[in-house]
């Protein structure tokens, strides 16, 4: 007997669609600040920033406040800017909050906390999931990026660029010029650039004290620091178990140490790594890694079938197949073999590339908005600049002002499956006398279905029902569908009655199986609203 998966989905979906809202900020939006949205927002909502440069006291130090909320651009970290003015970090993060809390696609730059941690976001005893995020010219004493005390956060497809660890005093150190995590902190890391980041002491892009990072398929670059330019871990009591893997670590500096690890039980494998202390690590090479510049940035890897006239020797050097390291997006998850090493953007394929990948292809990235279901795709960039050589020991000049160029870290959408569902009303908003109606669209670009169920949900704040009775229990209409189009007349037109108002109702529509067992289509919604 199959488990009824699809149904256990579709339900759980319920539970967050019956309350949840988009709260937008930005210019003529319901918030123009940050803060006072994150304020207003409940578990399951999702904030989302408008276009813009968001700076002043209600747009930083912001605070999640515990609750399970996404934080989201339109347009991504390019397009939308946390400007901290060197007074505050972007994002606290100190209430528990774990990956339900998301924040996705925005840049945080000049962040300072002087002797405090976290110049860009700090966790502490929290563990959210930072997602396609920029953080740059930002300073702390520990974690000039991001710092974690007793967290694991998830941190995904996100750049870490000219971010510094300092104090002026010399009896003191300065630790993690990206990323600094200590006290039983397990960040998982995967698919981040870490460019141009100093460091006082230890750890020019990521150091972990006490802890077990594990750090997928980065690129390392840059990065200066007397003790582990790229990477530095280091725990003696109770020992600790970093991993790290598929990365490249190369700086063509005269500080080449990029990986500085004391630990009983390190496992660093299949990496690219400039030089390694002495430490001879299994499946590991230390060969030019070949970088090449292409429609994101400077990181890509030189292919003869892309143009170069050599082939990177960390193509097809890392573990497994690029298919099977998978991380969260903005619309799901999001594997390697769907992003690219190659300049002309071909995706990877077979075993998987050391370092970093970008985007296989231009695509726009669903966002979810009030009144519109289009989303624009972000703009595109140039590539990052060559980096300039910082001396050890040497205060890093003042970078590039905001905005330089970032690799767009827009994931290509996951797979949809081949039958395709699309509600449609004439308007999110019906006043007494509108024109009123509901349609479902189904689209079939696979062979015909002999079987199947299309279930359409009524969503109220008190309440579910299912057409076509419309009653409280699960109900459906059983149908074939043959390859191409066919709409479904759900409420055929009529004129909105004079029926008082109701803030928030949700339409649903998905196909499944004919015994409701899995999902055999996308799940799309509607939100609409009436009154007076």
């Amino acid at each position: 007997m199959r488990t009824r998966y699809g149904l256990i989905i579709l339900m759980m979906l319920l539970t967050t669609c019956v309350d949840a809202v988009v709260i937008d900020v930005g210019p003529g939006q319901g918030f123009t600040s940050i803060q006072p949205a994150l304020n207003t927002a409940m578990d399951g909502d999702t904030v989302l920033i408008h276009d813009g440069t968001y700076s002043g006291t209600d747009n930083k130090n912001l605070d999640y406040l515990g609750k399970a909320i996404t934080v989201m651009s339109v347009n991504g970290p390019a397009a939308t800017v946390i400007d901290c003015e060197n007074g505050g970090r972007g994002f606290n993060f100190h209430t528990d909050e774990t990956v339900t809390s998301i924040l996705d696609g925005v840049s945080i730059v000049n962040g300072n906390t002087g002797y405090s941690d976290g110049g860009g976001i700090i966790c502490s005893q929290a563990s959210p999931r930072i997602i396609n995020c920029v953080i740059q010219d930002c300073y702390a004493l520990f974690g000039g990026g991001i710092s974690c005390s007793s967290a694991s956060p998830e941190i995904f497809n996100c750049v870490f660029r000219s971010n510094t660890a300092d104090i002026n005093q010399p009896e003191l150190g300065a630790e993690g010029g990206g990323l600094d995590c200590y006290g039983n902190s397990d960040p998982l890391v995967v698919n981040c650039l870490f460019i141009d980041n100093w460091a006082k002491s230890f750890g020019g892009g990521i150091n972990c004290e006490t802890s077990s990072p594990t750090i997928i398929n980065c690129t390392f670059t840059g990065n200066v620091c007397d003790i582990g330019s790229g990477i530095s871990s280091r725990s003696y009591n109770p020992p600790v178990s970093p991993t790290v893997t598929n990365c490249i670590l190369w700086n063509y500096t005269v500080d080449p140490e990029q990986i500085f690890i004391v630990s009983d039980t390190p496992e660093v494998r299949f990496c690219n790594i400039q030089d390694a202390s002495g430490h001879s690590y299994p499946d590991c090479i230390s060969v030019d890694p070949l970088y090449a510049t292409g429609p994101g940035g400077s990181y890509y890897l030189a292919h003869v079938a892309a143009g170069q006239p050599d082939n990177s020797p960390c193509i097809d050097a890392g573990n497994g197949p690029a298919a099977a390291i998978c991380f969260y997006g903005s619309s799901g998850l999001v594997c390697l073999d769907t992003l690219s090493t190659q300049t002309d953007e071909v995706s990877d394929s077979d075993i998987v590339d050391m370092g970093f990948h970008y985007p296989a292809f231009s695509v726009p990235t669903p966002t979810p908005t009030q009144g519109d279901s289009t989303a624009t795709p972000l703009p595109t960039e140039p590539p990052i600049p060559t980096y300039t050589p910082v001396p050890t020991n040497t205060p890093r000049p003042t970078s590039t002002p905001y905005p330089t160029a970032q690799p767009s870290t827009t994931p290509p959408p996951v797979n949809t499956p081949p039958l395709t569902v699309e509600l449609w009303m004439p308007d999110h908003y019906f006043q007494p006398g509108d024109p009123c109606a509901l349609n479902v669209g189904i689209r079939n670009e696979d062979e015909p279905v002999e079987s199947a169920q299309l279930v359409v949900m009524l969503i109220l704040l008190d309440g579910v029902w299912f057409w076509p009775a419309w009653q409280p229990t699960l109900d459906a209409m059983e149908m074939s569908v043959d390859t191409g189009q066919k709409t479904i007349v759900v409420l055929p037109e009529f004129t909105w009655p004079d029926a008082g108002s109701y803030p928030s109702v949700l339409f649903l529509a998905v196909m499944t199986d004919p015994e409701f067992t899995e999902l055999i289509s996308n799940i799309d919604l509607w939100n609409w609203s009436f009154g007076p």
